[in-house]
């Protein structure tokens, strides 16, 4: 009879001892929980999210830009006749680029023009340094050594100049 009593005692140690393991487990979540709480809503009032008073952060105005396309849909513009423009824009004379394209596009009546950027790394393959090819009828086989003006009317390059005193003639 002696050893039931001592079986008994063992088992409510151990029933005591692991009730205690999850009450631990159980604060250290909950103390877990409280910090990661904290630190998220130190990083919202940081960064200009939350902000006390009530001052709502003002949604910024998206704008959708329809002018600048990638090198392989040169050929996939909706209109019947339009210029493409392309030019590496990290040069520094893309400036001179963005001016002679507003200018043209405050003409009345312009004829669409939208532009390439050949820096982009999606760009890349149409750039060659050494040959150009821009009498073209599909884009796979387009190759730019300088900064380019293309003509397109119904699939097919009609027109093409290099160069940018050459480009800036042509616009105007």
């Amino acid at each position: 009879m002696g050893k039931s009593k001592n079986l008994n005692h063992n088992h409510q140690k151990i029933s005591t001892s692991s009730n205690d393991e999850v009450m631990k487990i159980v604060k250290v979540l909950i103390l877990v929980l409280i910090l990661f709480g904290f630190i998220y809503f130190l990083t919202m009032i940081l960064t200009g999210e939350f902000k006390f008073g009530g001052n709502k952060k003002t949604p910024n105005e998206v704008k959708i830009q329809y002018t600048e396309i990638l090198g392989g849909e040169i050929f996939n513009m909706k209109e019947d006749s339009y210029y493409v423009i392309l030019y590496d824009y990290s040069k520094d004379d893309a400036n001179l680029f963005a001016t002679i394209i507003s200018q043209y596009n405050k003409k009345e009546n312009a004829t669409k023009l939208y532009q390439v950027n050949m820096a982009s790394p999606l760009n890349q393959r149409y750039v060659d340094l050494e040959n150009s090819n821009l009498y073209i009828d599909h884009a796979s086989k387009l190759k730019v050594k300088d900064a380019s003006l293309l003509k397109i009317e119904n699939g097919k390059v009609t027109s093409a100049v290099e160069g940018k005193d050459k480009i800036k003639e042509a616009l105007q």
